[in-house]
């Protein structure tokens, strides 16, 4: 009985020290499409941002997703969407100074860049895709510059809408360019791709990136399609 009763004791301490251990990550990381890094939580130093939130001029809905990035690509901030047309308090994290050899997040000054997660479409969207405006003050939160800075221990209202990206724009960032062309060919070629790509940038509703979409592209970027 007793090795039966060790066996059974040491099999309760595994699974509450996994569930205990679950719940810390998941709800620090988040559930959906972004995933902010466990380290991040364990470093006091982070600036706030709160604000409306839209997708092409529509509340987002809940499972909608803004994320943070620090100048160097560093996921540093998650919001994932509860109540429908706003995000926030979120928080995004600044580095931790003494891990030089590892980088959490933002520094004083730091130009942040914001990405989106639209649920309902599963796109990503970025670069000018993603339109940020100053909100009015409130409380201690300040309108946020354009673009968002980050400060330790300040708050900001930032708003967000999203743009709707045009045809062939394979990494929905709302800009035709080369980039996609390169991206399209990695697809065809079944090449990794390190980045996100929609197949809801096809021009012919296939769902598919094929070669008329890398003619269009090339057309597009040599200025040879009418406006």
């Amino acid at each position: 009985m007793r090795p039966n009763r060790a066996i059974r004791r040491c099999w309760t301490i595994c699974f509450m020290a996994w569930l205990l251990f679950t719940v810390v990550f998941v709800g620090t990381a988040g559930a959906g499409y972004f995933q902010l890094p466990f380290l991040l939580s364990t470093y006091n130093s982070s600036c706030d941002y709160v604000g409306s939130f839209k997708i092409n001029g529509v509340d987002a809905q809940h499972g909608d997703e803004v994320a943070f990035f620090d100048p160097q690509g560093v996921l540093c901030g998650l919001y994932v969407v509860d109540d429908s047309g706003q995000y926030g308090v979120v928080h995004v994290y600044g580095d931790d100074p003494s891990t030089t050899e590892v980088d959490e997040g933002a520094g004083s000054g730091d130009v942040l860049t914001v990405k989106i997660w639209n649920a309902s479409k599963e796109v990503e969207l970025s670069g000018v895709c993603v339109r940020l405006s100053s909100g009015d003050p409130a409380g201690s939160f300040d309108p946020s510059l354009i673009p968002p800075e980050w400060y330790d221990k300040q708050g900001f209202i930032l708003n967000i809408d999203t743009a709707i990206p045009p045809p062939a724009d394979i990494n929905a960032d709302c800009e035709v360019n080369i980039l996609d062309a390169m991206l399209a060919l990695q697809v065809i070629c079944g090449i990794e791709v390190l980045q996100f790509v929609t197949n809801k940038a096809d021009l012919d509703g296939d769902h598919q990136i094929g070669l008329q979409e890398v003619i269009y592209i090339l057309q597009e970027v040599a200025g040879m399609r009418e406006k």
